[in-house]
């Protein structure tokens, strides 16, 4: 990849940051941003251990306790033991979660609405083009990381956390 790739990509990203976090200003949504983070990857990773969650909503693991708290007392999250250790609690996404998560995508593109209004018809077809293939990259970074992941473990780590990398950037819950 060329540095002219690169920093398209970074202005595609830091963009999308931008008109999503001015899109939940004006949806007057309270709810942290984390929180609607943590019930997507459960909608579209399954169920999770805490530590992983946080890592995947890029939360401290003390913030995802919180979250995961708040989020099991609006019954949005239920919390499970881990079959294979009693100490290690799983989320998973409740109808509830799914019907909320849902809820918010549908306010969330309604407050996007009025920032695009003036695209031309060859403009949405290059957003559409564009969300395609984010949706396919995502789809093949994730099967990679869970091909990758599964090779890295030995069979007798399957309970054990993973390894978390050093240097890796910790928000508070409420961060976006």
């Amino acid at each position: 990849m060329d540095s002219s790739q690169r920093h398209t990509l970074v202005r595609l990203v830091n963009g999308t940051h931008r008109v999503s976090r001015s899109a939940a200003v004006a949806s007057g949504d309270p709810t942290p941003a984390s929180a609607w983070r943590t019930l997507d990857v459960l909608e579209s990773e399954g169920p999770q251990r805490i530590d992983d969650l946080a890592r995947e909503v890029r939360v401290s693991p003390a913030g995802a306790t919180q979250l995961a708290r708040n989020l099991e007392d609006q019954r949005l999250v239920e919390r499970t033991q881990d079959p294979s250790n009693s100490r290690i609690s799983i989320l998973s996404l409740t109808g509830r979660g799914a019907e909320a998560l849902d809820d918010w995508r549908m306010d969330f593109g309604s407050a996007l609405g009025p920032m695009f209004d003036n695209l031309t018809p060859e403009q949405w077809v290059t957003l559409t083009d564009a969300a395609d293939i984010l949706d396919a990259v995502d789809r093949n970074w994730a099967s990679d990381r869970v091909r990758k992941a599964s090779l890295a473990k030995p069979a007798d780590s399957a309970d054990k956390p993973a390894d978390k990398p050093a240097a890796e950037p910790q928000e508070s819950a409420d961060a976006e």
